[in-house]
């Protein structure tokens, strides 16, 4: 210690003070900005972190802001001038004279029989899961019903929470989730599903210490979770598929898990192709090595499909990926896709309440009162779709939703 002082003080004897507090300040940010880099190029490989830095030059960043007017030109101009939009008038602004409801009718009516013309033929794919238009007629009538109604006021709307928790249950008995821990809520969507699951686990590892959480996928799974690790400051580590089967890499996520890990995703299946992710081997990857880590199944997609083909058709042979696997902590599943229900519903489960109550947001101190929300959507997640989407989950039943799910599997 005395010998590194005496070079120190050699060192510097000649400087003055200002000069030394300089190239101590200087060579403090020089070692941090090295080591941020150094972290950047861990986390995301060096090509990717000299992009981004070239990225932020003058010169690239210039062209690549003239290349984005152009795809935005382009894109504005494509969406407003369809040969149907153009032939009616746009309304920019409040009219300062009322519009008639027949003249209103008319229109909307029209609009309607045009976009479905579009669907109806059977040559979408990912837009819209059922055509039948008696159960979209009756989901109107139900909404109908129900359009003034807000789930946050319990006492005022009791029948509504009493068909939220209705749709719940029958998810979860759908996915196995029988016991008394087992619990859920609804969504706006499967993003919505995600992004609050994905808000449990970042709360979940706050609470162990972790500073940045990290979620360990396939890159096969939905882009939700991107979006899920953008708004929460979480890293997704994407890992790789299998080239033969397409499921997610059993060895590459092993070989991703850290002591930041809170969560790894599987899917069930996955979005571009319909893949089943082995649930049952990361579960035990879990329970081998005893990890503190969530297992989240995204059924988002075909979460009312592959249960009722399970149950109808055994020989279809599906892997578990529900809660009959023990380690599943969550599963998102859509009832506006294969559930047939209005757009804009879907259903989030837990395996323990303690989970699901770190996905809730509450402001206790706010002037207008106890503010409190199970989901970032606030009330408008279920205040009329919930409703019809229970009603169609049970005509649909009724009307053989199983046998045109087991004809759409085959």
């Amino acid at each position: 210690m005395d010998f590194l002082k005496s070079c120190i003080n050699k060192k510097f004897k000649n400087d003055e003070p200002w000069k030394i507090v300089l190239k101590t300040v200087v060579a403090s940010g020089a070692l941090y900005g090295a080591g941020c880099l150094a972290s950047e190029i861990r986390e995301n490989g060096l090509g990717e972190t000299v992009l981004a830095i070239a990225k932020k030059t003058p010169i690239i960043k210039d062209i690549i802001e003239k290349e984005l007017a152009k795809v935005k030109s382009k894109a504005e101009e494509m969406a407003l001038t369809s040969k149907e939009v153009l032939e009616y008038k746009v309304n920019s602004e409040l009219p300062s004279k009322g519009v008639s409801r027949e003249v209103l009718m008319k229109d909307l009516t029209k609009w309607e029989e045009i976009e479905r013309s579009k669907y109806s033929r059977g040559q979408t794919s990912g837009t819209v899961y059922h055509g039948d238009r008696s159960l979209a007629d009756f989901a109107g009538d139900v909404m109908k019903m129900f359009c003034l109604a807000n789930p946050l006021h319990p006492s005022t709307f009791p029948f509504v929470q009493k068909m939220e928790a209705e749709v719940v249950a029958m998810t979860l008995k759908m996915f196995q989730g029988t016991s008394k821990d087992h619990c859920g809520l609804t969504t706006s969507g499967g993003t919505e599903s995600i992004l609050m699951a994905m808000k449990a686990y970042r709360e979940k590892g706050y609470a162990k210490g972790i500073r940045r959480p990290e979620i360990v996928a396939c890159v096969t799974v939905h882009a939700a979770f991107d979006k899920a690790a953008d708004y929460f400051g979480m890293k997704l580590v994407h890992v790789p598929f299998d080239r033969r089967t397409y499921q997610a890499d059993i060895s590459a996520i092993k070989n991703a898990v850290t002591r930041s890990t809170v969560v790894i995703v599987c899917s069930a299946p996955c979005y571009a192709q319909g893949i089943i992710d082995p649930v049952e081997e990361v579960a035990s990857f879990i329970e081998e090595n005893d990890l503190d880590v969530g297992l989240h199944v995204d059924c988002c997609l075909g979460g009312f499909l592959a249960p009722f083909v399970r149950i109808m058709d055994e020989r279809k042979g599906l892997p578990k990926f529900d809660f009959s696997v023990k380690q599943v902590t969550s599963i998102s599943a859509d009832t506006h896709k294969y559930g047939y229900s209005p757009k804009g519903t879907s259903v989030l489960m837990y395996a323990s309440r303690e989970l699901r109550r770190m996905q809730y947001f509450t402001a206790p101190r706010w002037t207008g009162g106890i503010y409190a929300t199970p989901s970032a959507a606030g009330c408008v997640h279920d205040d009329n779709l919930t409703i019809p989407c229970l009603a169609t989950l049970s005509l649909s039943v009724a009307h053989g939703l199983g046998r045109s799910l087991l004809l759409l599997g085959r």
